[in-house]
């Protein structure tokens, strides 16, 4: 982007006020630089500038929506900024960002280009699509004056576009109110505000349903016209532009922040931008995505963020594991294998970010350990509410209060979790004939196995499967075992290892398949073993969960059964029935329950 610098101009003294501390720029989309007002400090008294003086001390600036890093006027730009004696420059773009995968980023270029040596802070705002300004009603106090938001990033084009709304069914997408826009941008102007990149998605919804919102002709036309557009969408018109959609995103960045319900962020940076204060309340955290893949979990109005990819830090140290939490728990099971380690217990299903394992009971058949989580001595934190990065070890209240509480706003970065040397298994397999509640919680009691699990084909079945697990040194041994899990765990993983495979049996598990798991006290498990066999179960697997004293963990306050069931969908109802009536206090795992 090439710009003249005489088209950098400020307008003439009548028109603005004579005692300014913020001055607002905005580049337009045809690669000019256009506008440039200043504010009064009367309109916002953040200590921008200094009233006796008049001088400026913050600037806006309004970037393209799609700017790259390659179109920024920085060398005009950075001239016209530094006339003023700018401190704090606040740039203002679109999503692009989070979607564009290829070179350095805008964010990363505008800190680069204008941040050098600490001499300015520079703030770097992502704005998701601003809904159109209403007009102001002179008779209510509430309305807001017109402010920082150019006419240009107010959303006017939405309502020369409702005909397209029966055709944009099912595409999302952050949209952002303009008072929220502009108490989010104002509270980014004090020299208090921490620099860095922040983003504001807005609430995420349907562009149909926005677009018809934003309706405002009612004559016979308009309503001719909305008539027609409904009967193409409903004819099937709104599939192919989902189709078109989706196929122009795989190229085009622009499209991909057209509609959005899901956004990866490729770094911790990235991350924290999306976790910012302002925009908590519109996104959903996750690890891997399991649950809204697998599981079928639904984020109404919130955008789903998960960490997979924010992370790439595995260490071994002694014998501690330092791990970023995006990392999946498949990563650190190899780099432990090249280190001749393992951790003191591994669930059957290895694609989880290791985030996961401190909000959710992530447990194997363990008998010394059951979760992960008890093995985690210290995690590094974010907290959106005061953009801080803490470090806390096991023993500190808020490690015990923020861990498996899903309802707490921090943000798990990093984790540390102890490990022990590699070990080789074998397996002693054995059915039992109808057993009794008592004869199962007995298997549990085994002090020589180092795991154990139970596992039924159907409830209605008589026979019961145990294997049992244990630790050898003689290498000796035949065919032994490098991870206690058996083939159906192991199937979990290779099915995750192919795109194809993984669509489909993610597909097929959440439009067909519920699946739930119960944590039951021994007296809780009599009960559900007198009557399991009534119920419409596919698959129950038995493991053994311990204590562990952790305000939130649904094993708190004593031992309990793990039950893990799957069931078809049809089946769920009569399921939840059994629970209410005869289980009313079971405990949930809240990471493994279909919606």
């Amino acid at each position: 982007m090439t710009v003249a610098i005489d088209e950098l101009r400020i307008p003439a003294p009548d028109r603005i006020e004579p005692i300014s501390g913020l001055i607002r720029i905005e580049v337009t989309s045809d690669r000019t630089v256009v506008d440039t007002v200043e504010f009064s400090l009367d309109e916002y008294p953040n200590d921008l500038g200094d009233a006796n003086t008049g001088s400026i001390s913050t600037a806006i600036v309004f970037l393209p929506r799609w700017t790259t890093s390659a179109s920024i006027p920085v060398v005009h730009l950075r001239n016209e900024l530094n006339q003023h004696g700018i401190s704090r420059i606040v740039f203002v773009t679109g999503l692009n960002d989070h979607f564009e995968r290829t070179g350095r980023s805008t964010a990363e270029a505008l800190q680069s280009e204008f941040g050098n040596h600490g001499e300015v802070d520079v703030i770097v705002a992502r704005l998701g699509c601003v809904l159109p300004r209403l007009e102001p009603d002179n008779d209510s106090p509430d309305s807001m004056p017109p402010g920082l938001l150019p006419d240009s990033w107010t959303g006017s084009e939405l309502t020369r576009q409702t005909w397209k709304a029966p055709f944009l069914k099912g595409l999302h997408c952050g949209f952002v109110t303009p008072e929220a826009a502009e108490t989010f941008l104002r509270g980014l102007l004090p020299p208090s505000a921490h620099a860095g990149t922040v983003t504001l998605l807005g609430q995420n919804r349907c562009r149909c349903e926005v677009l018809k919102e934003s309706r405002t002709s009612h004559s016979v036309w308009s309503r001719v016209n909305n008539f027609t557009m409904d009967l193409l969408a409903v004819c099937g018109f709104r599939f192919v532009t989902r189709l078109i959609y989706r196929c122009g995103s795989m190229f085009l960045p622009a499209w991909r922040a057209e509609s959005f319900e899901t956004i990866v962020p490729d770094s911790e940076d990235e991350l924290l931008s999306l976790c910012c204060n302002s925009n908590r309340q519109h996104v959903a955290v996750c690890g891997y995505n399991n649950g809204v893949n697998h599981f079928g979990w639904r984020h109404p109005g919130r955008t789903v963020v998960p960490t997979f990819r924010a992370g790439a830090k595995i260490e071994v140290c002694g014998d501690r594991l330092i791990t970023d939490a995006g990392v999946t728990l498949k990563q650190c099971l190899d780099v432990l294998d090249a280190a001749e380690c393992e951790f003191f217990v591994v669930p059957n299903y290895s694609y989880i970010a290791m985030g996961t394992v401190f909000f959710v009971p992530v447990h194997g058949s363990g008998s010394e350990v059951s979760t992960l989580g008890d093995t985690i001595e210290r995690v590094r934190l974010f907290d959106p509410t005061t953009s801080t990065v803490v470090e806390v070890s096991r023993e500190d209240p808020l490690f015990r209060e923020t861990m498996y509480n899903r309802q707490s706003p921090l943000v798990v970065l990093g984790l540390e979790l102890r490990i022990r040397p590699r070990a080789s298994y074998v397996v002693r397999e054995s059915t039992l004939c109808e057993p009794t509640a008592a004869n199962l919680m007995a298997v549990f009691s085994d002090p020589n196995s180092s795991n154990i699990e139970i596992r039924k084909s159907r409830a209605s079945d008589s026979a019961v499967h145990v294997s049992r697990y244990y630790r050898i040194t003689d290498e000796r041994a035949i065919d032994p075992l490098a991870v206690p899990r058996d083939r159906l765990g192991q199937l979990w993983d290779r099915l995750e290892e192919n795109r194809v495979s993984a669509w489909l049996f993610h597909t097929l598990i959440r439009r067909l398949a519920f699946h739930v798991e119960l944590f039951l006290t021994a007296d809780e498990f009599t009960v559900f073993w007198q009557h399991h066999q009534s119920l419409p179960v596919s698959k129950l697997q038995l493991r053994f969960a311990r204590r562990d004293d952790m305000p939130h963990s649904p094993f708190a306050d004593a031992d309990r059964i793990s039950v893990d069931l799957f069931m078809w969908k049809k089946h769920r109802e009569p399921f939840m029935t059994f629970i209410r009536q005869h289980l009313p206090h079971a405990r949930f795992n809240p990471g493994k329950q279909s919606a």
